[in-house]
This record gives structure tokens, C-alpha cells and sequence, in this order.
């Protein structure tokens, strides 16, 4: 196997050869940096790149198709935020169509998969502008690889994104929908879809590729180098490939979906904003103007979805319009567009009105009702975070909420944008979701999603979405009165079918999450597991619903005893109490609870101390002789999901007499 350790000092063989490091580590001088810095996390780590040995280097990687990612012979290794670094499997995969890429061969982008853990994710470029990366799903976390400073291809920063938020002067202006009433057609196609789906499931498993025609303006390409001045468009176009590169990550793993840029797309770039062919500021202005200018310019026939990028005017888009007449009728425009936040939260939004999905945020800001199933502004990418009041978090997270998947699986498979793209079936076959049976629990009592996934391809790297589907009208940020609505904001995929709700370090800490609240009254709650398989080049992805019934009557079931810092002497009997609040009888039902000690102040909870004891309220155990300052004790619900935990820690102490006896015989 061919292998790169790009942060290693020592130099390795490479076939034979002996290959420099092309990364390392350094301390940025700013005085002694020129170029606009950009991109700004918070906290970064900063290292060197040689631009000529990473070519050499990258130049190593066979070029594939996605499915081929996962068999790669090349390995390489990325730095991480907080230090060390993560191996990837990798192939050159251009975004640009292969006659584009031979006119730009500065210009080239590249897909990886995680060698220890296979859901990760890595899509990277090498262009005139440096050397950028976008990792999804590294623990949980996402991060990224920027230069440091515009014009500067050496100086890198490596950042976790959450360190990252929006930088846009004047902020962004809403999204709209350049079409209201297309949203009533896009809701009966996806209850079309959706009497499909046991059959389709999230789509049908086969990768869709569609010609992308990408425009810019003048004032777009002069923000990233190109103008009138060098008549270089490699700058412009370089910009737009990293943001696509990225854009597809997410397609391909939320929607089994690609674009690949069309090979004339560089007569899309327009270096001089006084005689392009489009009005920057205006976004509802721009919609017809790239219509005409993708139809005259690359002509109708040669290209399946169209967009423009701007420095102005926001975002608007056709809804459900890739193949259809209206398929170039979408903008993105932003003061700075670049990084994260520009291709996600802005470009992969855009971008998603026109495959099908409508707002999921539950605000009055554009709000759509069939859609609304995100608290406040909505965190996912259909979602309005950072834009409009209350806002769950400054960015969105780099996915599609599972609502979002389902209206564009709809729309590219039965719908209107299901006629044009290539399809090509994949070997990969579909996970199986299971969300569990349908439950009924306390008020105000915290509870646990517990799903379970199969996969014929195994389950290494599967990751899991828990989110409510409930659309309804509800006060935000979310109350516990509330009787209908969202409550629970969407997460990252995780490693587990597991999730805590709230969040356990929430309870733990006997604190109230603003966006993750339990009711307080008669409610129901529609929750959705969505299963990524993570498939390299394209995922295969699957869901199922449960509901959970809360009743007004019964609850909070609260752990009464132990509740203060006091301390047991292992190997003694003790008495553990809880207030049962009416869920042994109807309609909870619960008999029997289980009781369990953790030793790490409530994260796990490694022993069990009594299985299916009576929902009674008391029970006398025997203390394990486990010696801690930080034990804390769950009393939960046998064949149930609610639970509760004590509210401080307390100690387990040294046993008072030996845990053993010693007889000595004649």
C-alpha cells in the first residue's frame, strides 16, 4: 500500500523514493502576512504546507468514481484541530467536468474515507487559492482546512467548525421561494413518495449525477482574484469548485446525489460586474437572468441544474426545479462568500429548495408549514440558524434533517427532477432502521431513544439521527406547557442509536437545555431515526418513526434517596427510594424498574444493582466495593424509556470489615 503521513518529520519511503513531508506545524507570523485574512476561527492550529510537494503527492492518487473511494491504495494523513491527525483513503474526483479540468489543471478536488473509522468523512482540493478540507463526522465534530490569509498558499489553519460562525457585514437577507404555490405540489409528492417508501426507502439507492451549470458575477469573481485586469478566471472558478466540492459531501451522503460543473462553465464567469449579465444586488432579479444566460450560454439541453453566485441580493430559489424549465432559477448571494458558512448555510440550502426541500425552522420567518419541524430558527441545513430570532445556534450543522431527506428523495426519484440526471445503481445496499415501539411515559421525566440498524454491508459505519417530525405551531423557544410542536433540536449524526433526552450532561447537572424540553403536560412526540450508512461516494440511507406518548397525570418520576453528598461504606445494605408518581398504573404501565450505579459522576453506568425490581418505590441493595467520590444512581423503567438519576454525587467508602474471611486449619 502506498502511504502519505503528511505530518510526520521524518522523511519515508515512498516506492522506493523518499517523499519530504509536505506539512507542518508552525506559528503564523501575522506581520509578516499580507493578504486579507478571511476566514477567522476563534481557535486554530496553524501549519505549513509545501505546495509543490503536496502536488507531488496528491498526484500519487489514482483518479475514480465515489463508490471506488473505499478501495483506494492511498492513504492520507490531515491534521487535526486539537493535534495528531486522521488517516484517509483517497481518490482524485473532480468536481469539474473532465474537458474543464484539462483547461484548469490547477484546480483539483479529492474525496476521502476514514481508515480506523469508515464514517468519517474528507472532501479536499488543491487550487490556485491553497489547500482547503472539509471533514464530516470525526467524533462527532466537524472540521475544516482553510489558507490563512487570502494570496497565501503556505500559512494553513485547521479549526473545528463550531469555532467558526458567520461573518457577514449587514447580515444575509431571508431565503425565499420564487414559487409559493409549488409548495402545496411538493407536499402531495411526498405523500406520494412517502406510500412508497418501504420500497424507496430515503430514495431508491442509486447515485444521481446532474450537470451543474454554475454562474458568478463580476463582483463575485473579483472578490476571489479574477478581473478584467489578469483575464484570469482559474481564481473565480477555483472558488467555486472548493464550495461545491464541499456542497457535494453533504448530497452525497444525505441525498445519494452529485453535481459535476459542465465543461464550458468557465463562459459562466464573468469577470467585470459593469457588463455581466446580471443585477448583483437583487436575488429576485438574478433568478430570470441566469435562466436566459444558462439557456444562451451553455444551452438547455447540456446542463440539469443551474445557479449563480453574487456578493449581493441573498438567497432565492425555485422550488423543485432541476430538469424543468425553471432549473437555473437559483441564487446564492453574500458579501463573503467563502468558507462554511457560504457553502453550507447558504449554497447547500439554496441548492436544496430547488432538489425539493422546504424551511424547516419554526418561526415566523418563511416558515413552511409541512415542513416547520425544527425548534426556533432551525439548526439544520434547510433551517434559518443565525438569521431570524429565536436562533438555536449561529450556523447550521452540516447535514439535512430527516424531514428535508424525505422531501428531496420525493422530488429526485418521482418527482420533477427525477428525469434527467444519470442514475447509476450501487453495489452498496441499504441499512435497515429500527426506532423501536411506540411508548408512553411521565411528564416532565428525562427518557431515552434507543434504535437499532442492520446493513448486509455490516454496521462499522453507520451513524444515527434521533429528531421530532412534529409541524404544528408552537411557542419558541419551546415550552414545557407546550402541547404541540418541536421541542428537541436536531444533532450531527452520531456513532450510536442512542440519545439521552435532554442531553445527560443536562441532567446530570440538574439544568434545563433551552432547545431540549421536556413536557410538562399531555403531549405526544413524533420521533425519527434516520440511518446513514456512510457509504464512500455515496450513502444508502434509511428511517423509521416512533412515537412517544407523554402523560399529563403521572410524573416527574424522581430519585428520592440518594440525593446529597453523603457516603456508603461498600459491601453494606442500603436503601435506594424513588417517587413512582402514578407510573405503575395506566396508562404508563410500568411494573418494574432497573437500578444502576455509575462510578464517573453519572456519564456511565457500568453496574447493575437491582434488574425488574417492583416499581414501588424502595429497594434495598447491597454496595459494590467500588471506591468513588463521583457514584451517582439511575432508577429506570424495565421495558420502558423514561428514567431518573440522583442529583449530586456521593462517595463510596472502604468497606468497614474485609469482603473475605481467611481460615487457617490444622
Amino acid at each position: 500500500m502506498l502511504r502519505f503521513h503528511f505530518l510526520l518529520v521524518a522523511l519515508l519511503p515512498v516506492l522506493g523514493a523518499e517523499a519530504q513531508s509536505p506539512w507542518s506545524d508552525a506559528t503564523a507570523n501575522r506581520s509578516s502576512l499580507t493578504g486579507e485574512r478571511r476566514i477567522a476561527p476563534t481557535v486554530h492550529r496553524t501549519v505549513s504546507i509545501d505546495p509543490q510537494a503536496m502536488r507531488a503527492v496528491l498526484d500519487q492518487a489514482p483518479t475514480g468514481m465515489l463508490q471506488e473511494v473505499a478501495g483506494s491504495p492511498v492513504v492520507i494523513d490531515l491534521p487535526r484541530p486539537d493535534g495528531g491527525a486522521l488517516s484517509f483513503r483517497f481518490l482524485e474526483v473532480p468536481v469539474l467536468h473532465p474537458d474543464l479540468q484539462a483547461q484548469y489543471p490547477s484546480i483539483r478536488t479529492f474525496t476521502g474515507v476514514g481508515v480506523e473509522d469508515p464514517s468519517v468523512h474528507v472532501k479536499f482540493d488543491l487550487t490556485p487559492h491553497g489547500f482547503h478540507a472539509m471533514v464530516l463526522g470525526d467524533a462527532g465534530e466537524d472540521w475544516f482546512i482553510d489558507p490563512l490569509v487570502q494570496g497565501n498558499a503556505v500559512q494553513h489553519q485547521v479549526y473545528f467548525k463550531k469555532d467558526f460562525t458567520k461573518q457577514v457585514p449587514g447580515g444575509f437577507s431571508f431565503c425565499s421561494y420564487e414559487q409559493e404555490n409549488d409548495i402545496a405540489a411538493a407536499q402531495k409528492l411526498t405523500r406520494q413518495w412517502m406510500a412508497q417508501r418501504a420500497a424507496e426507502r430515503v430514495g431508491d439507492c442509486q447515485l444521481r449525477t446532474y450537470r451543474l451549470a454554475l454562474a458568478c458575477t463580476g463582483e463575485y469573481a473579483n472578490y476571489h482574484g479574477s478581473n478584467t485586469g489578469n483575464n484570469d478566471k482559474s481564481f473565480a472558478l477555483a472558488a467555486m469548485a472548493t464550495t461545491m466540492n464541499r456542497v457535494n459531501g453533504i448530497y452525497e451522503r444525505d441525498a445519494t446525489l452529485t453535481m459535476v460543473i459542465v465543461p464550458n462553465n468557465d463562459l459562466l464567469v464573468y469577470l467585470d460586474g459593469a457588463t455581466d449579465p446580471y443585477t448583483n444586488g437583487s436575488g429576485s432579479t438574478m433568478l430570470g437572468e441566469n435562466q436566459s444566460t444558462c439557456n444562451a450560454v451553455i444551452g438547455s439541453a447540456n446542463y440539469d441544474i443551474g445557479h449563480v453566485f453574487s456578493t449581493g441580493g441573498g438567497g432565492i430559489a425555485s422550488l423543485n426545479s432541476p430538469c424543468t424549465s425553471n432549473k437555473a432559477r437559483g441564487v446564492t448571494g453574500q458579501s463573503n462568500p467563502i468558507g462554511d458558512p457560504f457553502d453550507i448555510d447558504y449554497v447547500a440550502h439554496e441548492m436544496g429548495h430547488q432538489y425539493g426541500g422546504n424551511h424547516t425552522q419554526n418561526n415566523n420567518c418563511n416558515r413552511a408549514a409541512s415542513a416547520a419541524v425544527e425548534v426556533g430558527s432551525g439548526i439544520t441545513i434547510m433551517g434559518y440558524a443565525g438569521i431570524c430570532a429565536p436562533d438555536v445556534a449561529s450556523n447550521s450543522i452540516a447535514m439535512f434533517g430527516g424531514y428535508s431527506m424525505q422531501e428531496m428523495a420525493a422530488n429526485i426519484t418521482i418527482g420533477n427532477s427525477s428525469t434527467c440526471p444519470v442514475t447509476t445503481p450501487l453495489t452498496n445496499q441499504p441499512p435497515t432502521a429500527n426506532a423501536g415501539p411506540d411508548r408512553t411515559i411521565p411528564s416532565s421525566t428525562p427518557f431515552i431513544l434507543t434504535g437499532t440498524a442492520s446493513d448486509p454491508n455490516g454496521t462499522a459505519s453507520l451513524t444515527y439521527s434521533w429528531e421530532q417530525m412534529d409541524n404544528a405551531v408552537a411557542t419558541q423557544p419551546p415550552q414545557p406547557t407546550n402541547t404541540d410542536g418541536p421541542a428537541w433540536e436536531p444533532l450531527l449524526p452520531q456513532n450510536t442509536p442512542v440519545r439521552y433526552m435532554p442531553n445527560l450532561p443536562a441532567v446530570i447537572t440538574n439544568t434545563t437545555p433551552t432547545w431540549e424540553v421536556l413536557s410538562s403536560v399531555t403531549r405526544d412526540y413524533t420521533f425519527r431515526l434516520t440511518v446513514r450508512d456512510n457509504a464512500s461516494g455515496a450513502g444508502c440511507n434509511d428511517q423509521d418513526n416512533m412515537i412517544v406518548n407523554v402523560d399529563g397525570n403521572s410524573g416527574p418520576f424522581l430519585v428520592t434517596q440518594p440525593n446529597t453528598s453523603l457516603s456508603w461504606s461498600a459491601l453494606t445494605n442500603q436503601t435506594i427510594t424513588w417517587d413512582v408518581a402514578g407510573t405503575n398504573g395506566a396508562p404508563v404501565n410500568c411494573t418494574a424498574v432497573d437500578i444502576l450505579l455509575s462510578l464517573d459522576g453519572g456519564l456511565t453506568y457500568p453496574i447493575t444493582l437491582a434488574t425488574a425490581t417492583p416499581n414501588d418505590g424502595s429497594q434495598t441493595v447491597q454496595v459494590p466495593n467500588q471506591q468513588t467520590t463521583a457514584a451517582r444512581v439511575m432508577v429506570r423503567a424495565n421495558g420502558n424509556i423514561f428514567y431518573d438519576i440522583s442529583n449530586t454525587d456521593f462517595t463510596i467508602a472502604a468497606p468497614t470489615s474485609p469482603d473475605y474471611t481467611l481460615a487457617v486449619t490444622n
